[in-house]
């Protein structure tokens, strides 16, 4: 029984550890969303997010989209802007799918 504590609660401290650790903070500048955004700039709702962690996970998946030049989230705000790279597109689908590779919810398209 004592093992089993012991396991669950070394899981418990290791998923917590994995979720927003301090060497993931953003600094508060850069937690801010401009509010001069590219023409093409596409913004969305993200709901989940509650620590700078959780807003740099998103921002590197969405990055790893190759339409995306630019990503930038605000979890206080709950709102991702996505820039396109000049003569593409990145899709809605694609976006909600990053979103929830990340383990957020995605809500609707605002921009």
């Amino acid at each position: 029984m004592t093992r089993i504590f012991t396991i669950l609660l070394t899981l418990t401290i290791i998923f917590t550890a994995l979720g927003c650790t301090e060497s993931e903070q953003v600094a508060p500048e850069t937690t801010k969303l401009e509010e001069s955004f590219a023409p093409n700039a596409q913004v969305y709702e993200v709901f989940g997010m509650d620590c700078p962690g959780c807003q740099g996970g998103v921002e590197k998946l969405l990055k790893k989209i190759p339409e995306v030049e630019d990503a930038k989230a605000n979890w206080q705000k709950q709102r991702l802007v996505v820039t396109p790279k000049p003569g593409t597109e990145v899709t809605d689908e694609a976006v909600h799918d990053a979103i929830e590779r990340a383990n957020f919810t995605p809500g609707k398209r605002l921009q």
